[in-house]
This record gives C-alpha cells, structure tokens and sequence, in this order.
C-alpha cells in the first residue's frame, strides 16, 4: 500500500475533449466525462484484449487461463484489460505480468480508495510493470454498488474483443459482455455443459451469437479478425 500512496500526487486527469480519451469511449452513448489514472495510458491504443468472469471461478477455469492465456500473453505486444477484482480478473493482471504483458486495470472506485482492498498488491505491481490503473471517479471517490456497471462498460468497450471465461445469471461478467455484444464488440466464450450454473450466463451468450473458443489459437485468430476490422460505432 505504501508504494501505491507514494504514487498519489501523480494521479492524472484527462476530460471527454482531451485527445488522450481514447476513440472507443468517445463512440459510446453515454461516454465518461473524465477520466483519472496512474501509469500508461497510451497503453489503451495498442492491440488488446478485454477479459471478464467470475470471482469465483471453477478449477477447470483456472487450469483453461494458466494455459491458454499464457500462451496468449506470450506476445507481449498485446495488452490485457479487466477489472482488479478476485477471481478471474487477478488470474488475467497476473498471467499478463508473469509473461512481462502490459495489463490495464479498471477500478469501480477512486484511485485513493482502491477496491478491493485485496487487490492492493496487484494494482501495485500493474504500476511497477509498466501497466495503468484507470478509474472514472475523482480519487477520494469511495466504492458505490452502482460504480460496477459504470466499470465495466468502460471495461467492454475498451476492446473490439471481449473474452468472458466464466459467468452466472446474473452477474456482473454477464452483464459486461451483454453490453458489449449489444454495441457491436466481438464475444468470445468459453463452453460447458448446458445444465452447469456457473457457465448459465456463457452458454446464453453462445446461443445468442458470442464465437465459442476451445483454445489459444482460437483468441488468436479473432484477434487479427478484429484488428483488421473498423472499430465499432454503436
């Protein structure tokens, strides 16, 4: 916590007209009127990847990021982005750092009042790999219910892909995704057996149209689909 502090005085803001915000937010129906953040922003305009799921993921979730995303983060000119939360989120920050990736964190709070609070270490170690820990609330903001859906719309529209490992009905991860096929992003899902809750808010998705993904290979192959395609305007 000591070294997050220290980073304080450095917090930076940029408004809705600064040309540093970056073009996906711009696009959005109700965009944020600033945004405050630590780290590299510019992080936000190279290839990248957004990823979202439960706080409470199954071992076979688990073993699925450790390989496959590690295989993924291998190319270390992309950039990951989710949300600083337990579960999957922290799985995403620390595989992307384990393979010297640059990662982005969302907060749904204030920069001075990161939450969770167990999340600490990890934002800490964003800053000192070269990542960007990213908020749309003024610093001393203290986290709101309401401040998850604000997150996690910036969170999906960061990227042209949104990869959802792991979700419930309902859930927060479902609902990111929701949004972000909603307004023209590509989805991408993990599958499971039809009957299993924890992959309810997946198995939704796929039917409504998200691309299935099997493994490394598969995000690969979207990636350079959506790279190569104009960027959503919706």
């Amino acid at each position: 916590m000591e070294y997050l502090q220290s980073l304080y005085k450095e917090i930076n803001r940029i408004d809705e007209d600064d040309e540093r915000m970056p073009p996906g937010f711009k696009a959005m129906v109700s965009p944020p009127q600033e945004l405050y953040f630590l780290g590299d922003l510019s992080l936000l305009q190279k290839k990248r990847i957004s990823i979202v799921g439960s706080r409470n993921p199954t071992p076979q979730s688990i073993h699925w990021m450790r390989v496959h995303l590690t295989e993924l983060f291998i190319d270390n000119s992309l950039v990951s982005i989710s949300g600083g939360a337990r579960g999957v989120d922290s799985y995403v920050h620390q595989l992307s750092m384990d393979q010297s990736c640059p990662t982005v964190a969302f907060l749904p709070s204030g920069i001075r009042q990161p939450y969770p609070k167990s999340s600490i270490e990890i934002y800490e170690k964003i800053l000192q790999r070269g990542g960007c820990l990213i908020s749309e609330f003024p610093p001393d903001e203290e986290m709101k219910k309401y401040h998850f859906f604000m997150r996690n719309r910036l969170i999906a529209a960061s990227s042209e892909l949104l990869l959802l490992i792991q979700a419930g009905l309902p859930s927060g991860s479902y609902m990111s995704a929701g949004w972000a096929m909603k307004h023209g992003k590509t989805i991408a899902c993990l599958p499971s057996f039809p009957d299993s809750p924890q992959f309810a808010g997946n198995l939704k998705l796929l039917f409504e149209g998200a691309q299935l993904i099997r493994e490394c290979e598969d995000l690969r192959q979207l990636l350079e689909i959506c790279d190569k395609a104009p960027p959503s305007t919706k």
